[in-house]
């Protein structure tokens, strides 16, 4: 997918579907209002709402590709994977991340009665339509009075050190191999700088493809030093807003097309467009 070098991009974006704060097409049309010319709408481990190719609201129009932040474990951690499709997502995609979406499910209840919570995830949760996720479980936590904020729960009962959240089962080499299998390719979410230095190569040898060094919150010197780990390790570059919602206006942050062109040219042009339905 070929792409003009000032075009505004973002390649990472989460709907209430998992721990966003709004509905896909309230997400979708505010994209458009905020003029971003090409986004991912990157669920955890969730299948697209919307087909791929351009889309048209109030005279002006967007490019949405498919894709998702997909949760693995390597070298004894956890870390995210963003993957992206040139099309349509491949209907055997598709089902290894109901797959995912399902042990979302049970991990969820799994934490409840180790805490000794009554937590019961949804249907939508088991068929793969909605992800559970730490962010859940906090609100679920402060709705029972275990503790009095979010805060409170990433850093006591939900903290790594607690050890209650059941650990990702599924390793970085089978999503990696999964996904390019079927004809995606795969970026590294937000990689602390130091942790990249160290892990990009052996991710790189996995068949990793590139590293999200363009985001908020790291400036233009952190950009530039992921950009360099990346070039080392002959990994390409992506990037996007890891916008939920919940802080800050979408489309505040932008890729400019050049910093990913060399990614999406080699992702390839979709073999077809789909319409917004009417």
């Amino acid at each position: 997918m070929n792409v003009p070098p000032r075009a505004r991009l973002d390649l990472h974006l989460h709907t209430d579907r998992s721990d966003g704060k709004h509905p896909p097409g309230q997400v979708l049309s505010d994209l458009i209002a905020a003029r971003v010319d090409v986004a991912a709408i990157t669920d955890h481990d969730l299948e697209p709402a919307w087909p791929a190719g351009p889309f048209r609201h109030n005279g002006r129009s967007i490019h949405l590709l498919h894709g998702a932040e997909v949760s693995a474990s390597f070298e004894g951690a956890e870390l995210h994977l963003l993957v992206y499709f040139p099309g349509e997502m491949p209907a055997d995609y598709r089902a290894f991340l109901r797959k995912r979406a399902a042990f979302r499910a049970w991990r969820h209840e799994e934490v409840g009665r180790r805490l000794g919570l009554p937590l019961v995830a949804p249907p939508a949760a088991w068929e793969g339509q909605l992800a559970l996720t730490r962010h859940h479980l906090a609100r679920a936590l402060v709705a029972a009075g275990r503790v009095p904020d979010h805060r409170s729960a990433w850093t006591g009962p939900l903290s790594r050190e607690a050890a209650v959240v059941p650990p990702i089962e599924i390793s970085a080499a089978e999503v990696i191999a999964t996904t390019t299998t079927a004809g995606g390719r795969v970026s590294w979410a937000h990689p602390p700088l130091e942790e990249a230095a160290a892990k990009a190569p052996g991710l790189a040898a996995l068949g990793l493809h590139a590293l999200e060094a363009h985001r908020p919150g790291i400036g233009r010197v952190g950009r530039d030093d992921l950009a360099r780990i990346a070039h080392k390790a002959r990994l390409q570059t992506t990037g996007g807003s890891d916008w939920h919602g919940w802080h800050g206006p979408l489309g505040s942050f932008t890729l400019p097309g050049r910093e990913a062109s060399s990614f999406l040219a080699a992702l390839g042009e979709p073999p077809h467009l789909a319409s917004l339905p009417a």
